[in-house]
């Protein structure tokens, strides 16, 4: 052997091989010579210097990059209360670096990614403040209090404040998606609001939500940013008070005083009071009013009019034809067409 050896058991080990560069010193040593209390070793590749329990320091060459651990109040090399490690390239660039106090304190930095979490149990995922943060997205929360995501690469962003599961349903939640087209904001049972693109959709008192479709509507998805999607449904709260709006659909409601809705498309506007009490219909060239259903009915277009007061009279007119009927029918007068004679009964009988 080209070197040399020394041994007084358990108290002292040295040797020295200049073969391959290597030594090995030990202090108070057990079983072998690498198990002891204070450890220096050194060889080409690596260089380990060691003190039981209070410390372990490896410096190591490893594919041309430059790696350091060192653990502080170690029982497990590598694995200590105290723990720092980190890689670099031959330029000096940081290709890897992770630091942590043991159930305190994470920090991480790998592949263009950061990671923190503060107060952890066994893994620093299950922490109760944790971050993730690259160049386009930032995630942070601390369960179940706060959780914040955004992602500028998508334009998206969530926050939720008391959250359980989804942190789209926290106690208060806010998302945006697509640089802000699509938007939402929300108070459990109290209040709601998103929107899309500049239309709204308000709720007070809600207690579900439901789905409206914006497949084929014109007037939303116009002017995405780049590299977005379409919003392909928004959500509305079943409440109280509500305001919906999405271009083509307009409805608004304080129930149970009233509902009204229109539809861009048919033109159509309808207007209910005091849960259909008071019905009011506009839809192009027709109007029609109701009060209490058909106790009292008025509609009126280019070739139809009727008017009902419910048992007592009824009057309608269509295309030509009239009919005049009172009491239900018991009598009445019907006029087939202009000019052309009429027809009349009294009591069901005809005359």
């Amino acid at each position: 052997m080209d070197g040399s050896y020394h041994r007084l058991f358990p108290i002292y080990y040295r040797k020295h091989d200049k073969t391959s560069e290597s030594s090995l010193l030990s202090i108070v040593w057990i079983v072998h010579p690498v198990v002891a209390l204070f450890r220096v070793n050194k060889s080409q590749a690596h260089s380990i210097v060691a003190l039981f329990p209070v410390f372990w320091k490896k410096s190591s060459l490893c594919n041309g990059n430059d790696k350091f651990h060192l653990s502080l109040l170690y029982i497990v090399p590598r694995f200590g209360f105290i723990d720092y490690a980190i890689e670099e390239s031959p330029s000096g660039d940081e290709i890897g670096m992770r630091f942590y106090i043991l159930l305190l304190y994470f920090l991480a930095r790998e592949d263009g990614r950061t990671y923190v979490s503060l107060i952890y149990l066994v893994h620093p995922k299950a922490s109760l403040l944790r971050g993730c943060f690259t160049a386009s997205k930032s995630k942070l929360f601390m369960f179940p209090f706060i959780y914040y995501k955004r992602d500028t690469a998508k334009l998206k962003m969530a926050l939720s404040i008391v959250w359980i599961g989804n942190p789209r349903f926290g106690f208060i939640s806010y998302w945006s998606q697509n640089d802000g087209q699509y938007t939402h904001f929300h108070i459990p049972l109290v209040l709601w609001i998103s929107s899309i693109d500049e239309y709204y959709q308000w709720g007070v008192f809600w207690i579900a939500c439901a789905k409206a479709s914006q497949s084929g509507n014109p007037f939303t998805n116009q002017n995405l940013p780049n590299g977005c999607s379409r919003i392909s449904s928004v959500y509305y709260p079943v409440s109280l008070f509500m305001y919906y709006s999405d271009g083509q659909n307009l409805s608004h409601h304080l129930m149970p005083i009233y509902r009204y809705r229109y539809k861009t498309r048919d033109e159509a506007a309808v207007l209910w009071v005091l849960l259909g009490a008071v019905y009011l219909l506009d839809k192009q060239d027709i109007t029609e009013f109701r009060f209490f259903y058909r106790w009292i009915k008025v509609k009126s277009s280019e070739t139809v009019f009727v008017l009902e007061v419910n048992p007592f009279v009824s009057i309608r007119r269509k295309h030509g034809k009239s009919r005049v009927l009172i009491l239900g029918g018991m009598c009445g007068v019907k006029d087939s067409t202009y000019g052309s004679g009429s027809t009349c009964n009294f009591c069901c009988i005809e005359c």
